[in-house]
């Protein structure tokens, strides 16, 4: 599943803001490092904010994305829908074996919570988080009625 959700992302860090104006604009869980800093100097530079490069990002990853979809991730989820708001991407996946009411909704979100964790290891949702970026996972049943909701940020991957 993460592989199906990974993001194309590459081609947007040539446009990024300067440390000064982002450190303080960094939002909780946000972590300027070594591997962030570089775009946040291209950024200020620029005189683009945070704001500005998640928005860039959600222009250009989120259309190609749609074009696929809906994507069948396995033979129970079926990814239908994705979205950028704010500094977060949130997916739309459909559980295509039960309805809502058929789930467990406290063992459904841990179970999605303990497999989302190999989002972690995609480089691109990696950088993205480093930069204070969040993704919303939302689950709904055949009957597309809600089920769960899983947020990850950089602190689940340990990163803040």
């Amino acid at each position: 599943m993460a592989v199906a959700m990974s993001l194309m992302v590459t081609g947007c860090a040539a446009v990024v803001p300067k440390v000064e104006s982002v450190k303080t604009k960094m939002p909780e869980g946000a972590a300027a490092d070594a591997s962030t800093q570089p775009l946040l100097d291209e950024l200020a530079a620029s005189g683009m904010t945070l704001d500005d490069l998640f928005a860039q990002i959600f222009y250009k990853a989120i259309g190609p994305m749609k074009a696929k979809l809906p994507e069948k991730l396995n033979d129970g989820m079926e990814l239908y829908d994705v979205s950028g708001s704010g500094r977060q991407f949130t997916y739309w996946v459909r559980l295509v074996k039960a309805d809502a009411a058929e789930f467990n909704t406290l063992k459904t979100y841990q179970y999605f919570r303990s497999t989302l964790a190999a989002i972690c290891t995609q480089p691109q949702i990696l950088r993205v988080m480093r930069l204070g970026g969040t993704y919303r996972y939302n689950y709904l049943g055949r009957d597309m009625m809600p089920v769960t909701s899983v947020v990850m940020s950089a602190s689940d991957c340990k990163l803040s």
